[in-house]
């Protein structure tokens, strides 16, 4: 005759709290970014990429941009203009799917 085991996932208690300290620094890190895009510096940057893109998308070239999107994240918060595009929405979203699924 065969026993059969019961078998349960127990969480490790190390594992959980690593994880829960990652989720709040991953929040922490967000509302960090979202409060940088809404300062006069993120503003006077992107006002200056629009300005050197002369308001078009600096991918497609056809559409006009209307977003200022990062090339690198390398220097965030502390940004050079040549880590910064201006973008169409299409275009922005694009590069943001390819920074998710990067080529094998």
């Amino acid at each position: 005759m065969v026993s059969q085991h019961s078998v349960s996932a127990v969480p490790c208690p190390t594992l959980v709290s690593e994880v829960v300290e990652d989720k709040r620094y991953q929040t922490k890190q967000q509302s960090e970014y979202l409060r940088y895009l809404q300062s006069q510096r993120w503003h006077t940057l992107a006002r200056a990429v629009r300005m050197r893109a002369k308001g078009k998308c600096e991918i497609c070239l056809r559409a006009d941009g209307e977003e200022c999107a990062h090339l690198t994240y390398d220097r965030i918060f502390n940004e050079l203009m040549t880590d910064l595009l201006w973008l169409c929405k299409k275009c922005h979203r694009e590069l943001d799917n390819a920074w998710e699924s990067p080529p094998d």
